[in-house]
């Protein structure tokens, strides 16, 4: 996994590049609200631009119930799938 600056857009300039869809799930376990409470998945959305696909995962910390969205970068896993399907 790596960071991403690849856009302009807010949210899309942090997106963790993953390289297998096990890595996000790793992520989301260690990743910690700024108040040190965990994150918790309310739910998940693809999105497509430039040639690229985002996984936004919508979270919010189970202590003090800030909602925030974590954006990942799957293009990679994307077109390892499509490649090994040639």
């Amino acid at each position: 996994m790596e960071d991403s600056n690849d856009m302009g857009v807010p949210g899309f300039t942090k997106a963790v590049v993953l390289n297998s869809p096990e890595d996000a799930n790793a992520y989301l376990t260690r990743v910690r609200c700024p108040c040190g409470g965990n994150y918790s998945v309310a739910g998940r959305e693809l999105y497509c631009t430039y040639g690229c696909t985002y996984d936004i995962a919508h979270v919010a910390c189970t202590s003090c119930g800030e909602e925030s969205d974590i954006y990942f970068d799957i293009t990679r896993i994307i077109e390892q799938e499509t490649s090994q399907r040639k």
